[in-house]
């Protein structure tokens, strides 16, 4: 699933009208990769979590599954034992 940033764009952050994937889906937010992305920096390429209505849904696929936001965390190894 892919969605829109509809807010006012946060320089670095995030982009007015840029379209983003969505990690995961936690109870009232997405995990994206915002603006500040960059696979050299590990604290980065597990997204952030923004509220839902900061966004509108740009493309949905039904076929493809969006895990919960716990369980793309267990599966990332980011929840500590």
């Amino acid at each position: 699933m892919k969605v829109r940033y509809i807010k006012p764009t946060e320089p670095a952050v995030l982009t007015n009208g840029k379209v983003y994937p969505v990690l995961a889906i936690g109870d009232g937010y997405y995990r994206i990769q915002d603006d500040s992305y960059d696979e050299s920096i590990p604290e980065t390429t597990d997204g952030y979590l923004f509220g839902v209505n900061w966004f509108a849904i740009a493309d949905f696929e039904p076929s493809v599954t969006v895990p919960s936001d716990e369980e793309y965390c267990i599966a990332n190894g980011l929840y500590e034992s």
